[in-house]
């Protein structure tokens, strides 16, 4: 379904029927305005994902002491649980970093809070890393 046929039925479904009306609401409304968010946000991510640009932000972490990294988006949390369990692998002891992960899309971040990954989200890492810092609910 393409972009526009999402916010055509979003608009139907809350009984808007102009954008203007849309922008008039939204002006108001923060679950109206969280809602549109969560529609139009795309949050496609897995383990892994962008491999060399975590690595090149992990040994950039690995030259500051109690690094403090902010991951911005980080969609349901592979990101920020991707950089940690790679700073731990070059041996960073976990309470010598802290990463904190934002989103604008309030459905991903209650994702990322549960830590609960599918077998899709897990595809690119090796079984060693799996068996290390994952378990099977």
């Amino acid at each position: 379904m393409s972009s526009k046929q999402k916010l055509k039925l979003f608009c139907e479904r809350k009984e808007i029927y102009s954008f203007r009306k849309l922008f008039e609401a939204l002006q108001h409304d923060t679950k109206l305005r969280q809602d549109l968010i969560d529609l139009v946000t795309v949050n496609e991510t897995y383990f892994y994902r962008e491999e060399s640009q975590l690595n090149l932000a992990v040994e950039f972490a690995l030259q500051i002491p109690n690094v403090k990294i902010l991951c911005a988006p980080c969609a349901t949390g592979e990101e920020v649980y991707s950089l940690s369990m790679m700073l731990q692998e070059k041996k960073r002891d976990s309470y010598s970093f802290s990463i904190t992960g934002i989103d604008i899309n309030s459905e991903a971040i209650e994702k990322a809070q549960r830590g609960l990954f599918s077998e899709r989200s897990l595809h690119k890492l090796e079984e060693r890393l799996k068996e290390k810092y994952f378990f099977k609910r």
